[in-house]
């Protein structure tokens, strides 16, 4: 079977050093009344990271998509440099 080169090749682990690091850089992003409520900082996490996971995967990320439903139990999808479709 095959496996995309993003986990093949450990650069999943970069990609997440990345995001916490954009994260981490963007501490304005949450508000008090927004940092009590798990489901408004689920809420702003997503955005944020959905407004820049293009940026932030350069290369890696192809056909990004968003829009789905709560029922989907999905957030987002994209192809890698390879075709596979891998969703979160």
């Amino acid at each position: 079977m095959l496996k995309s080169k993003i986990f093949e090749s450990g650069q999943h682990l970069k990609i997440q050093e990345m995001i916490v690091h954009f994260f981490n850089n963007h501490e304005d992003f949450l508000t008090l009344s927004t940092a009590k409520s798990t489901r408004a900082v689920g809420d702003a996490i997503q955005d944020l990271l959905a407004e820049n996971f293009e940026e932030i995967m350069g290369d890696e990320c192809r056909n990004f998509k968003l829009d789905f439903t709560r029922r989907d139990f999905e957030d987002m999808a994209f192809n890698d440099s390879d075709g596979f479709l891998l969703r979160g």
